[in-house]
């Protein structure tokens, strides 16, 4: 099913958050719910057909800005572990392109501005939360090189 997410009071209809495909009904013997760093996602077991349904699940997301905001911070401690984990890595590059792609992918690309106010802001903080993952991740690789506390995120 679709998941339309209520964001402020405010139905989030692009930036990439709609139609924000959720499985909701399935047979256990052929998936399970796997436990990740973030969002638990199901796994399939064997190849199932997955049929979409009509409707939309009713997402109420943050209640103001700065539950989001919260929100991407503890997130970003969360992704920049996980890819420190896979070691993965963060140049300037990413630093610098990334969230300016990020924001212009979901302001322009995914039509965000059609949101008003509330889209430009998801967008913003979706771009924000970006740098900040790699500016995290940097960090841990640079502690982690120069022998400083490893898997730390100041």
């Amino acid at each position: 099913m679709n998941r339309l997410t209520n964001y402020c009071g405010k139905w989030i209809r692009h930036c990439g958050w709609y139609p924000d495909n959720k499985i909701r009904i399935f047979n256990r013997t052929n998936a399970y719910w796997e436990k990740i760093e973030i969002h638990e996602e199901i796994n399939f077991t064997s190849k199932v057909p997955i049929k979409q349904l009509n409707g939309d699940i009713l997402h109420y997301s943050y209640y103001s800005i700065q539950d989001h905001i919260k929100q991407a911070d503890k997130f970003t401690d969360l992704t920049a572990k996980v890819a420190f984990e896979k070691h993965k890595t963060s140049s300037i590059f990413n630093i610098f392109f990334n969230p300016k792609w990020k924001f212009f992918n979901s302001y322009i690309l995914h039509l965000g501005f059609l949101d008003g106010y509330y889209g430009y802001i998801v967008c913003k903080i979706s771009a924000h939360a970006t740098l900040l993952k790699y500016i995290k991740l940097r960090q841990l690789i640079n502690n982690t090189s120069d022998g400083i506390k490893k898997n730390t995120i100041e």
